[in-house]
């Protein structure tokens, strides 16, 4: 107790006698006060100059480590962008042309329909079908696009048709009867050529424009063997049929709205079997096996 008590005391001490001193230090004279300001820095300078620098060395930034790419591959990685930026920009265009096209052939097809209440599904041909490989097409449409079995399918006849029969397309866009749904799930379906065996359909014969004739010829549209179409039950007797007449599909308020171009007549002789009957063979308006996008009509639909 004794000794913290002298400790305690032996510090008022210092303090106190630092006090006596500093006081004692104002009233000196100016030359003594700055030669004790003088010793003062000697004393204390190395100390704050080592740590100023210290300082100065901590807080330098570090300059940033060279590049391990050389001016080669930095090269070769813009150019690979920019082919890369480049081949996005060819999608979109293409993508945007793709869409046009089919915006301007439903258009065109609900133009021709005229006040026909029909859904116009757009699909796309993405490939064969397993069991009819050469003349049934499977699409990428189904029953939740409102396609349903025996719909007509239509098909674009390109910029200049074909054949000579161009001119009786232009009532309907250049489209044309390609086939019939035969299959359908819900997201794809698969569509029947004219050319396939079991196709059948009612079609109108009509002289080509040229001719300046007026008559029409019913009959029906048959597939003979190795998918040679034909058209049968034609009468030879005021039916004048010649190569290049336009062959129509009829229209029906259950598949087709309007009279749609099926082919053109491509032979026409006498039934060596039935000579009252025409024996005629068609050429498609277009070529079947390179279609990879059509048109599916639903004449039933109901908004």
């Amino acid at each position: 107790m004794n000794n913290r008590s002298s400790r305690q005391m032996t510090s008022q001490q210092v303090f106190t006698w630092m006090m006596v001193v500093s006081v004692l230090f104002l009233f000196l004279p100016q030359r003594w006060t700055d030669r004790v300001d003088h010793l003062f820095s000697a004393l204390i300078g190395p100390f704050s100059q080592g740590s100023r620098q210290m300082t100065l060395l901590v807080t330098e930034k570090l300059p940033e480590p060279p590049s391990a790419e050389t001016p080669e591959q930095k090269y070769q990685k813009l150019k690979e962008m920019l082919l890369y930026e480049q081949k996005q920009r060819m999608n979109l265009i293409q993508a945007n042309r793709d869409l046009q096209a089919a915006v301007d052939r439903l258009t065109g097809v609900r133009q021709s329909f005229g006040q026909a209440r029909a859904l116009l599904i757009d699909a796309d041909v993405i490939g064969s079908d397993a069991t009819h490989w050469r003349y049934c097409k499977k699409l990428n449409q189904g029953s939740l696009q409102q396609i349903a079995m025996d719909q007509i399918v239509l098909g674009p006849m390109g910029p200049a048709g074909k054949g000579e029969a161009a001119g009786a397309a232009e009532s309907l866009c250049r489209m044309c009867v390609v086939g019939r749904i035969n299959n359908v799930g819900l997201k794809y379906s698969s569509f029947r050529l004219i050319s396939d065996a079991g196709f059948s359909l009612p079609v109108i014969i009509e002289p080509h424009p040229n001719r300046n004739e007026i008559w029409r010829a019913n009959g029906v549209l048959k597939v003979k063997s190795l998918g040679e179409i034909a058209v049968a039950m034609v009468e030879v007797r005021g039916n004048p049929v010649r190569a290049g007449d336009a062959v129509l599909a009829c229209s029906d308020p259950r598949y087709l709205p309007v009279e749609t171009l099926v082919g053109m007549v491509k032979d026409c002789q006498k039934d060596p079997e039935n000579p009252l009957m025409w024996h005629i063979l068609v050429e498609p308006a277009v070529d079947l096996h390179a279609l990879d996008s059509v048109v599916v009509v639903n004449p039933l639909w109901e908004e």
